[in-house]
């Protein structure tokens, strides 16, 4: 595990990593996304986090291409 991702290491013998985000940070992530869809509400706090939060789960698929595409 390396800052909130997983290396699943059982397709090496077939040439396969796999990588995905920990159980922890898909959960923190995803509470915080039903906090706003409760709320009804995202103020400018809550909008940076939760852009935060959803380009660090991204940004291993699609690295620095995705930072582009979250400033526009």
């Amino acid at each position: 595990m390396a800052l909130g991702v997983q290396f699943v290491l059982s397709g090496c013998a077939d040439s396969l990593l796999k990588v995905s985000n920990t159980v922890k940070c898909v959960k923190e992530t995803t509470e915080l996304l039903d906090q706003v869809l409760a709320a009804c509400v995202l103020d400018k706090k809550s909008a940076l986090t939760l852009r935060g939060r959803l380009a660090f789960c991204n940004s291993f698929i699609f690295g620095k291409m995705e930072k582009l595409h979250y400033k526009i």
